[in-house]
């Protein structure tokens, strides 16, 4: 516990200098009473042992110093009236401040948007099953999804193509589709809403985009191959953890709950697990997934 008691003599010196003060003179009359008297004992006369006394012990206000040294009210105290220095230097010049806190914060912000920004497409992994193997394939160059960067063109693959790939994986333990524009879809809750939509990014994905991520859902289930068999046939969503909190309000009974998507409406089938957004780390990344199918109907 001597942590503990630093702590407390640290704060006892900073509420109650003055009697902090008082109490480490009487502390240093004491030695010097105690020194002098040892002297005299050993033979030296009141003057000299007085005069003594105080040689050896040195300033009185050297000694103070050094025993406030030992102490992190000292560094504390010096930090603080370096702060009410400064803030008196600022306030005389206004303007200069003003330029000097903008400047401050265009740098912080501009920044920390960088930070998150690379940390998001460079640094860190997706929250799926083995993602360091995960490969994506196709046009490098003018389609699909670069560095996790959503390009904005078209499908790379005609979908019977990625049926065949889906069915005959090769040497990938399995293979998904999925539509590369990821595109916001206006969205109302219920099967005849009224208002106005919200604008909200939805990722069409193959039947078994979920199973191959290995992505277990956190309530219901994910969209399924059944559910991709035919264009236009299933209109249902899986939404996102964040979605499911911020706009549905996290409400326990999700699964079932009517999303109007581009006037079709779409049951929720299941509510994706917390930090999931699919494969895209852009600055939107999709909240709800719907059957690739669907395509025509709701885009």
């Amino acid at each position: 516990m001597r942590w503990f008691a630093k702590v407390a003599s640290g704060l006892r010196a900073l509420t109650c200098p003055t009697r902090v003060e008082r109490e480490l003179d009487e502390e240093l009359r004491g030695f010097l009473d105690a020194s002098s008297a040892h002297k005299r004992r050993a033979g030296m006369s009141p003057e000299q042992a007085a005069h003594a006394a105080r040689v050896e012990m040195g300033s009185t206000n050297a000694v103070k110093h050094q025993i406030r040294l030992t102490g992190w009210e000292t560094g504390a105290e010096n930090l603080y009236q370096d702060f009410r220095l400064s803030v008196r230097k600022l306030a005389k010049s206004p303007g200069f401040t003003l330029v000097a806190v903008l400047s401050l914060a265009l740098g912080i912000g501009a920044n920390t948007a960088i930070f998150t920004l690379i940390n998001s497409l460079l640094l860190k992994q997706l929250p799926v099953r083995s993602p360091k193997q995960l490969v994506s394939f196709g046009k490098a160059l003018g389609g699909g999804v670069l560095g996790g960067v959503d390009m904005g063109t078209g499908d790379l693959y005609p979908y019977d193509f990625a049926r065949q790939l889906e069915s005959q994986p090769g040497p990938f333990a399995g293979v998904y589709s999925y539509n590369s524009r990821n595109r916001k879809v206006g969205v109302q809750m219920g099967d005849h809403p009224a208002g106005q939509a919200a604008q909200v990014p939805l990722h069409l994905v193959s039947g078994n985009y979920f199973d191959v991520l290995g992505v277990p859902m956190f309530m219901g289930r994910s969209i399924q191959p059944g559910d991709a068999e035919e264009p236009g046939r299933n209109a249902v969503v899986v939404v996102s953890y964040h979605y499911w909190r911020e706009t549905m309000d996290a409400v326990p009974v999700a699964v079932g709950r009517v999303l109007t998507i581009n006037g079709v409406p779409c049951p929720v089938v299941g509510v994706a697990p917390a930090g999931f957004h699919g494969i895209y780390l852009g600055i939107e990344p999709p909240e709800l997934w719907a059957p690739l199918t669907m395509q025509a109907e709701l885009m």
